[in-house]
């Protein structure tokens, strides 16, 4: 048996949502599939974080991005949104354990650099420091891993690698400040001489 089903579409982005809570799902449209193939369409994301049937959902008018609302009857508001992918993004988790609050560092693609994301108070993830260096899109960002704990380690500040199609490999050390952390580029490494 089927459930009623709410459609809404956004550009080549269609989402439906349904009555059992986990239908929710975004399919974009692929332009190299025949015009009446069952695969012009391809599944993108599931979203199930309701605990009850999804009520409704919309998206944003076009000028506020990819944003994607649901309500559902387990009184929860909830507001999906996509970044704009231009190709080359990359992520690594910061892997120290004594982090107030989770950090992850994102290869932002043409833009050249790479973002550190935070929580901010209101739990939203919001880069707060940027870390510039390169001439072309980065390809891997890492997170060096601590050898203990902060409070016993002999390294009090955090390491970065970024490599990028410049042919360098930047290293990036972030300290601790009081409104965040400083960065500072200590390395951009020519060895390569090719795209890495």
């Amino acid at each position: 048996m089927l459930s009623p089903t709410q459609i809404f579409a956004f550009g080549q982005v269609i989402a439906s949502c349904s009555f059992d809570r986990s239908v929710r799902r975004i399919l974009e449209k692929q332009e190299n599939e025949p015009k009446n193939s069952s695969r012009r369409w391809a599944l993108r994301a599931s979203l199930v974080d309701s605990s009850a049937s999804v009520k409704d959902i919309e998206f944003a008018p076009n000028n506020w991005g990819l944003k994607l609302a649901t309500v559902a009857a387990d009184g929860v508001l909830r507001i999906y949104e996509a970044l704009e992918v231009d190709g080359n993004y990359c992520l690594s988790w910061c892997p120290w354990k004594p982090q107030v609050s989770p950090m992850i560092v994102v290869g932002c693609g043409k833009e050249n650099c790479a973002k550190i994301f935070r929580p901010n108070p209101h739990n939203k993830w919001i880069p707060f420091e940027v870390l510039h260096g390169h001439d072309d899109a980065i390809h891997v960002v890492s997170w060096a891993p601590n050898m203990g704990s902060l409070s016993d380690s002999s390294r009090s500040y955090h390491l970065i690698a970024t490599s990028s199609k410049d042919h360098e490999v930047g290293i990036f050390k972030l300290s601790n400040k009081p409104d965040g952390y400083s960065i500072e580029n200590i390395a951009m490494l020519l060895d390569h001489g090719v795209e890495v």
